[in-house]
């Protein structure tokens, strides 16, 4: 009887390693989860950008009286406080994914303090481009 072959799809598996805050963190899995998730938060990005435009057109509207400019300004406040929540919920929960998948404890307090919604946004987007093939090198030319 011939023995079984054995394939690690593990082994095959691209991995980063992104520092921030004095922690170092090897990433070699990405899962479809992160995947969907990392979708939905450019749909959400995208209909605020949409929302923005809309309201900004209607601000510009010379017919539109004060209490009209008022009225649009208490919702641009009210949009940009929603998505800013949204925003970070949608961070929160893709960086959660990502660490959990590849055997960390995601410790909310400890980005809190070591980093900035734009690090974990970048953290996450250096995690998603693991897999990317490096650019080919270029041949330096013969003398």
């Amino acid at each position: 009887m011939r023995e079984p072959k054995i394939v690690s799809l593990d082994d095959l598996n691209k991995a980063v390693e992104i520092k921030l805050g004095g922690k170092s963190f090897i990433i070699s899995r990405l899962t479809m989860r992160i995947t969907e998730l990392y979708g939905e938060y450019l749909i959400f990005c995208g209909e605020y950008a949409k929302q923005v435009n809309a309201t900004k057109l209607l601000s510009d509207d010379s017919s539109i009286d004060l209490p009209g400019l008022e009225k649009l300004d208490a919702d641009m406040q009210k949009l940009v406080e929603d998505f800013s929540i949204g925003k970070a919920e949608r961070i929160e929960e893709m960086l959660k994914t990502i660490l959990e998948k590849n055997g960390y404890k995601f410790d909310l307090e400890w980005w809190h303090e070591n980093a900035q919604y734009q690090d974990m946004e970048q953290f996450i987007f250096q995690a998603l481009k693991k897999d990317e093939d490096e650019a080919p090198k270029k041949k330096q030319a013969e003398s």
